[in-house]
């Protein structure tokens, strides 16, 4: 298996697995939305920007894996953080160290840009990427709520305040 940073003959291949990971948060929680739909574009940029990082895990043949990260600087107080976007793996080839061995890599870049802070999201229901974060020592610290607007009419409308 090869950990590399991806390239723009990659891009095709970025895309399945994006598709893949986008199928598999919505099966975790049948309340999420459906990511918007991204093209050749969207990982293009990344690949170019030297703020962020895409790393793809391949064996000689279609890609089994890849992560996505960025660096920034969140304002109160100023320090660089590093965000983890996307990370997937194949289902045939996790828990065999690919995962860990693409955030390793992430890890890596953030190292050198001097991030202080990691963040991530992880769809609710998504027992098997809780997993996967909580070993590598990540824990919630916000809980994201969302709800439609006649959802919250509703609720409004039944108190009686």
């Amino acid at each position: 298996m090869g950990i590399r940073r991806a390239r723009r003959a990659d891009l095709e291949g970025l895309l399945e697995l994006h598709r893949a990971l986008d199928e598999h948060v919505t099966a975790a929680s049948a309340r999420l939305w459906r990511a918007p739909l991204v093209d050749v574009a969207y990982y293009a940029e990344r690949i170019a920007d030297d703020d962020q990082r895409v790393i793809v895990a391949d064996d000689g043949g279609p890609l089994i894996g890849y992560a996505v990260g960025r660096v920034g600087v969140r304002s109160a107080p100023p320090v660089v953080v590093g965000s983890i976007d996307h990370a997937y793996v194949v289902p045939d080839r996790r828990n065999r160290g690919v995962g860990r061995t693409l955030i390793r890599e992430l890890m890596s870049f953030f190292d050198r840009r001097g991030a202080l802070d990691l963040t991530l999201q992880v769809a609710a229901g998504n027992r098997e990427g809780e997993r996967f974060w909580h070993s590598l020592g990540f824990e919630p610290m916000l809980i994201q709520a969302n709800a439609t607007p006649e959802a919250v009419r509703r609720a409004l409308a039944r108190e009686h305040d």
